[in-house]
């Protein structure tokens, strides 16, 4: 039984950041997203009320509207992290590795916005694509969601590692 493990290199893995680090953006992620959002709901509120419903609200409300939902969730999902993670002192808001191959399944790692998954390796379909220059290794399984993985950050050439998973499925 052959096991694999990607590993990414720096450039792919997420800087340690310690909890008060962490405890501060979230707080301040939430106040200004909060705020972004209560902006926008303001400037519905005074268009509406005076008639001036124009493109441009709707286009400015959109996007200030937009950012603050994104800060928002950005604010939720990390304190989610933070708190499924109490005795650490320092996180890491990636994950520790791209993914690890053994047997006939390929295991992803938790990540601050996904689960750990485990896919069957005959059910998975490796392709190589080109994309903003440069090559991509895309993994995809049925009832799952894509997976997509640029040449920078993996550790190990995309070459080397499709003929690690084609040899072992």
């Amino acid at each position: 039984m052959m096991k694999l493990r990607v590993e990414l290199n720096d450039m792919g893995l997420a800087t340690p950041v310690s909890r008060d680090r962490l405890r501060r953006n979230i707080i301040a992620a939430l106040g200004m997203g909060t705020g972004l959002l209560l902006l926008a709901i303001l400037a519905i509120t005074v268009s509406l009320v005076l008639g001036n419903w124009t493109i441009e609200n709707e286009v400015g409300i959109m996007v200030i509207g937009g950012v603050g939902a994104l800060l928002v969730y950005n604010g939720i999902t990390r304190s989610t992290w933070l708190r499924k993670h109490t005795g650490t002192r320092e996180l890491r808001l990636g994950a520790p590795y791209a993914f690890e191959m053994s047997g006939d399944a390929i295991f992803f790692p938790e990540q601050p916005s996904r689960p750990a998954e485990t896919w069957p390796l005959g059910a998975t379909t490796i392709d190589v694509v080109k994309r903003f220059g440069q090559r991509w290794l895309v993994l995809r399984s049925p009832g799952h969601t894509t997976r997509r993985y640029p040449q920078s950050v993996l550790a190990t050439p995309i070459d080397e590692i499709i003929v690690s998973l084609s040899g072992s499925a």
